[in-house]
């Protein structure tokens, strides 16, 4: 019998030992997948920005946005989007580099990769605002700090650039990150469609959809490709899924 109980005790202690054992691995692996960012490979002209840059405490956060987005896992660097030719309006030269830099990239830059995209807003209603227009009088609704203030900073989605490009992309896909699921966010159409003209997003956050996004929407993956003719993999829509995707 004292043989048997002493078996039975070192299966006990055993069983233990392999339910802790199994517990902190799975506590590893959990840890380890939400902390996985995905493996970029950068280039040198982009390493030799992120030097400077670092060292000197500029955009610091915008890197680390650039860092997690889509761009970076693709080798989109800085010169990507931000470089420049002589005659550009926004051209400077870089004093760290002697490289020509384009301090603000326009739908113009966009559109060396994303030409049906720039198209495709260059022909939607947010970017043709009649105030916004060349020569429009804007002082015909308010006075001009009330309009700069209580216009502008939502209808310049549609300015035009002394390139002659329209729009203002990073509106809702924020800068750096340029994260699709960011420009998904009903919170992100709400920044500007709000308020007694257009209370739209009032109206979709009291509606049925929006009861379900406040409840659930944490958890959806937003990131998704509307491209692939799939299935739209949310339990409700939000304001992209009826008027982009």
């Amino acid at each position: 019998m004292d043989t048997i109980k002493a078996q039975q005790w070192l299966i006990g202690i055993f069983s233990v030992l392999l339910i802790v054992a199994l517990l902190i691995v799975a506590g590893v692996e959990m840890k380890r997948s939400r902390s996985t960012k995905p493996v970029i490979e950068i280039d040198k002209m982009t390493q030799k920005c992120i030097n400077c840059h670092t060292a000197k405490g500029i955009a610091v956060n915008q890197i680390e946005a650039w860092k997690d987005s889509k761009h970076a896992v693709m080798g989109i660097g800085c010169n990507e989007c931000h470089e420049a030719k002589k005659d550009d309006w926004d051209a400077f030269t870089c004093p760290e580099s002697d490289i020509l830099i384009g301090r603000h990239p326009t739908p113009k830059d966009c559109a060396k990769c994303h030409e049906d995209e720039v198209k495709e807003f260059a022909d939607s209603k947010h970017a043709h605002q009649f105030w916004l227009l060349k020569n429009a009088d804007r002082a015909v609704f308010e006075n001009p700090i009330s309009t700069r203030h209580g216009c502008e900073q939502c209808h310049q989605i549609a300015n035009i650039w002394p390139d002659g490009s329209v729009g203002e992309c990073d509106a809702c896909h924020a800068k750096h990150s340029f994260s699709i699921a960011v420009a998904r966010q009903p919170e992100t159409c709400g920044e500007c469609h709000i308020g007694p003209d257009h209370p739209h997003i009032e109206i979709y956050l009291e509606s049925k959809h929006g009861n379900i996004f406040k409840a659930k929407g944490k958890n959806w993956d937003l990131s998704y490709s509307s491209k692939d003719g799939k299935r739209i993999p949310i339990e409700a829509p939000v304001c992209t899924t009826c008027h982009m995707d």
